[in-house]
């Protein structure tokens, strides 16, 4: 499932880059749909907080917040299918327990195409699964990666992985984190550059 997801993320990213700029909303967009809400961002500087089931957003220096407020996960806290796709810009990424790119009985995937992104998220983020699987992609810019325990590619049970392409990125993770599997699980951190 995780594979089949990761595919379709890299297929969506695709077509998008090639919208135009007038195809996309002058303002973001939050839509409701069965599997959890659908954030559609704008060219320009946007910000969001929630747990959306979908991110997708063409440029600007955003500032998204992925449920900062869960401070422990429960079996059934994470959707079971979540997805951010981020076209490029400078962004800012925070989060909670089972923040951007944490799969816990589920299935996550992130994809940023650019930008000096920053990160700053509790456990089990940024590549990060249990009984599932979950992948975060970032392929350029000067990042930042900070997480708690259980994160940055780790994974039990199942697959995680945290890939960045260019730039001079910092990484900082508190335990348990960065190419770190356990209980038949896969999982890597690789730094293209």
């Amino acid at each position: 499932a995780g594979l089949i997801v990761d595919e379709a993320v890299i297929k969506a990213a695709d077509s998008l880059v090639a919208l135009p700029t007038e195809s996309w909303p002058v303002e973001p967009l939050v839509l409701s749909s069965p599997m959890g809400p659908l954030w559609i961002g704008s060219p320009s500087n946007n910000s969001g907080s929630g747990d959306p089931f979908l991110l997708v957003d063409p440029d600007g220096d955003d500032q998204w917040r992925i449920a900062t407020d869960r401070a422990d996960l429960k079996i059934d806290s994470l959707r079971p299918v979540r997805v951010w796709i981020d076209l490029g810009g400078n962004d800012s990424w925070s989060g909670g327990d089972g923040g951007p790119g944490g799969a816990l009985l589920s299935v996550a995937s992130g994809l940023e195409l650019g930008g000096d992104d920053t990160y700053r998220s509790g456990r089990f983020s940024l590549g990060a699964a249990l009984v599932g699987s979950a992948s975060w992609v970032d392929q350029g810019g000067n990042d930042t990666y900070r997480t708690d325990e259980f994160s940055q590619g780790a994974a039990g049970l199942g697959f995680a992985a945290l890939v960045d392409g260019s730039g001079n990125d910092i990484y900082d993770v508190d335990d348990i984190g960065q190419a770190y599997a356990t209980m038949a699980g896969a999982a890597f951190l690789h730094d293209r550059s």
